[in-house]
Formats: C-alpha cells, structure tokens, sequence
C-alpha cells in the first residue's frame, strides 16, 4: 500500500498525497476551477478532519506547483447490517493551463489503487457534466439520477421582480400560498401512531442523534452512518456554513433531524436549503413536521 510520490511516464509532474501546506494552493485552485471561494479552513475541514487509515487526498505537482488535485472524504456506511469506511470523491480539479495532459485520470488513478489497497470497498461521488469519458475510464458506475427540487416561498413576489413590477402589493398572496403549504404539511395522513411531534433547534450535537441512529437507522438497509459524530462534524464544525440543525422529539424520544441554512446560495440570494433529513422511512409525520418548522423559518 505504496503512497510515495509517483511521476508517470513522459510527464513533468508528480503525484503525491498532498500534505501540511498544501492549503493556501489547493483553495487557490478551486477557486479558479469552480469560480467560488474557498478557505484554508475550509479546505482543511472537507479533506483533513476526517480520521482515515490511508492519505485521502492527492495532488499533481510540477516544479512546487500543484496543477490538480482529487480527494476523498471518509464516510462509515451501514451495508446489509455491516458498518464500512468508504470515500466520497470529491473536488476534482486541474489547472485550466494544465489539462489534456492526463492529470485527472493519473491522480484519480493513483488514489483509486491506493484506496483499493487499503480495503476500501467503494467510492461514491456526484459528478458534474465535465468529466467526459474519463468518468467510465476510471471505472464509475452511474447508480441513479440526482436532481435539485426546489419550492418557491414567495413565488408571487419572486415573479414581480421578474416583470420589474412592484412586490409589496402582491404580499397577501405570497401568504397564502405559505399558509397553504403549512396547512398541506400539517396533515398526519398515513400516521397510526398519533403521538405529537416536537421540534426544537440544538445548538450541539448531544447523544441524542446517537439514541436516534441507533432506533431509526436499522431501519435501512444501506445508509450513510448519521450518527452523533457525523451530525457533529458534517455540521457543527463546519466552518462559515452557517448550518442550523432541528431535532424532532417524539414522545420524550429523539424521531428525527433536518439540517438547513439561509442566505446566498450561488448566485441565488435569500435562499433556503436543506441540506439533510434523516428520520425512520415509515416517519412520516416527522419528516412533515421538520420541514414545516424549517420552511416557517
């Protein structure tokens, strides 16, 4: 399980895991590939706070200069009862000056051997449209299809902006259309139990998300590990993301979570997004419960 730095043949680069250092460059890089910002805590945060029994994050280097990068963030899966340690592909990248070179598909490679190596069994990863062939050389398999799914809360307002027109007198009607979807989300429709659901923001992750996956994660089959390390890390100490996170109680027991935050997203401002639910697959209630209070929010 070799992680020495490896030059491939005819090339003026080397592949190393990348290491201490390394940030100020790498956020440099996403930056100029992805057109958004990135801190050196941040960085550090996605790619480094992770435990992980194998380096998880490889750079192409020429002459102290990084030209790419591929990472893997360690995530604990729940696999037909088991618990195991994936990676989850992430921040893919080459300097615009440096591509067609092969740099991708050396440094994905040399991770993908490693990782094998060290028995991990697969890595999951979203991928955006500029991968090209190289997705299939490098041995992806396309599972399902993700879209984002969105919900207008002031849809009335958001087409006077459109038409330039005046937004305020179209306010009663925006309350409506809230007040109608809080209604809709009220319902219990399909719930037996009957038990009122409570929802209350936790400032920390406590042992309550670990009382949670222990009685509602059973209950999948294959599912990402959501427990109190997890809600911890993913957002608690997730650096300037602003997360909040709702816990939903249920008869003096923890029922479920929904984890959210407002502000610019994109180029969108004034914008919502959840960023994860999690409760029993039969929890109906709950989950209505959650993203009533999130969306009242």
């Amino acid at each position: 399980m070799s992680a020495v730095p490896v030059q491939a043949a005819g090339s003026t680069w080397t592949v190393r895991p990348s290491q201490a250092g390394d940030e100020s460059q790498l956020a440099a890089l996403f930056a100029a590939v992805f057109g958004q910002p990135m801190t050196e805590a941040q960085w550090r945060w996605k790619l480094c706070s992770q435990p992980s029994p194998v380096p998880n994050s490889w750079v192409a280097e020429a002459g102290g200069r990084i030209t790419g990068h591929y990472g893997g963030m360690p995530m604990r899966y729940r696999l037909d009862g088991c618990e195991v340690l994936v990676m989850h592909g992430c921040n893919a990248m080459t300097a615009a000056d440096s591509r067609r070179q092969g740099i991708l598909s050396a440094v994905h490679g040399r991770a993908n051997e490693v990782w094998k190596q060290a028995g991990i069994p697969f890595q999951t990863g979203l991928h955006y449209g500029g991968w090209g062939s190289r997705r299939e050389f490098l041995g992806w398999v396309p599972l399902f299809k993700l879209v984002w799914v969105n919900q207008p809360l002031r849809p009335f307002r958001r087409a006077a902006r459109r038409a330039t027109l005046p937004g305020r007198p179209l306010q009663p009607l925006d309350a409506l259309w809230r007040e109608f979807w809080d209604r809709r989300l009220a319902m219990t429709r399909g719930d037996p139990r009957g038990v009122p659901v409570t929802i209350r923001e936790v400032a920390e992750a406590g042992r309550e998300f670990d009382i949670l996956w222990a009685a509602a994660g059973r209950s999948y089959a294959n599912v990402a590990v959501r427990d109190r390390a997890w809600v911890e890390r993913r957002y608690f100490a997730a650096p300037d993301h602003g997360y909040r996170v709702l816990l939903a109680e249920r008869g003096g027991a923890p029922a479920g979570y929904l984890v959210y935050r407002v502000g610019h997203i994109g180029t969108v401002s004034d914008t919502g997004w959840i960023a994860d639910l999690f409760a029993a697959p039969e929890a109906t209630a709950v989950r209505r419960a959650l993203l009533r209070r999130a969306l009242a929010e």
